[in-house]
């Protein structure tokens, strides 16, 4: 089985995900670490961006026939970009 990995970092003034990039990765397994955000906005709102973000990831990425799993990160640990 090939193996390869693809990073595509979201933040909040990056473009969103758009349906080629799961082309690109049509069929293959993938795994998404969502954003840990903070459960709540600076408002006291609870939002879950990160999770809503890879929710809709993975529901393109199944369109195309991905296998995918969300992993989610303990509260409190940060991968880092770079």
């Amino acid at each position: 089985m090939k193996r390869s990995a693809y990073s595509q970092p979201a933040i909040q003034w990056a473009p969103a995900w758009k349906p080629e990039y799961s082309e690109t990765i049509r069929g293959r397994s993938v795994v998404i670490l969502p954003d840990n955000d903070p459960p709540k906005d600076e408002n006291g709102k609870p939002h879950y961006k990160g999770q809503k973000h890879a929710a809709s990831v993975a529901a393109d990425l199944l369109r195309v026939g991905g296998e995918v799993r969300i992993v989610e990160v303990p509260e409190g640990k940060e991968f880092p970009i770079g």
